[in-house]
């Protein structure tokens, strides 16, 4: 099942075909934010990213899993496939497949205080943490703190995976945030605000 999503983020420097996808979006009633120049540190706050294939190393691996790419007519999908991309748009002049675009796949995801981090990881849009001098993989048991390899216990994994990966910060258990911050400073984390998103990263 399909279902549409709240915003999305085209990546463009054609102002013409812009201009198209945003009369789409609005007919569509998808909140559609457009930009030319983009980096692999930007955190995305939209539900989807649209961009063609030069854009492609400019986005993070985080979240190469909802990245919708335009195709060239010279370009097949294989290649992109084979790097993480699961859906493609082959006309960028069918109205009908610019606005496909905004749907996604539905995930149902209910949490509960009893939810499993393997659960987390497993329903949430992208398994990676990687902004600023932060580098967590949950998927790998992976985390970094200014390049240095750090441990994190399952609690405090959970805590993390339900802020970062989700935009939940549970303020009922800042005795966590409280115990990483003791062992890692105290400027752990104070760069990210409650929805995850890094405090200096363009908006």
């Amino acid at each position: 099942m399909l279902i549409k999503c709240n915003s999305a983020l085209l990546l463009t420097d054609v102002p013409s075909f812009a201009g198209m996808y945003k009369d789409i979006a609005k007919d569509a009633l998808v909140q559609l934010k457009v930009e030319e120049d983009w980096s692999k540190s930007y955190r995305v706050a939209q539900d989807v990213i649209i961009a063609g294939s030069k854009y492609l190393d400019k986005i993070n691996e985080a979240y190469i899993s909802k990245t919708v790419l335009i195709l060239r007519s010279d370009e097949s999908p294989a290649s992109f496939v084979a790097k993480g991309i699961e859906r493609f748009i082959f006309d960028y002049q069918n109205a009908q497949e610019l606005c496909m675009a905004f749907y996604k796949p539905d995930k149902v995801i209910v949490h509960t205080n009893n939810v499993e981090l393997t659960d987390l990881i497993k329903t949430a849009t992208t398994n990676c943490y990687q902004f600023g001098d932060y580098d967590f993989q949950f998927d790998k048991n992976s985390f970094k703190y200014k390049s240095k390899g750090i441990y994190l216990c399952k609690s405090q994994q959970k805590y993390l995976a339900e802020w970062l990966l989700y935009g939940n910060k549970d303020n009922k258990k800042r005795t966590i945030l409280f115990a990483l911050r003791k062992k890692f400073g105290q400027d752990f984390l104070k760069d990210v605000d409650r929805h995850g998103v890094l405090k200096e990263e363009k908006k």
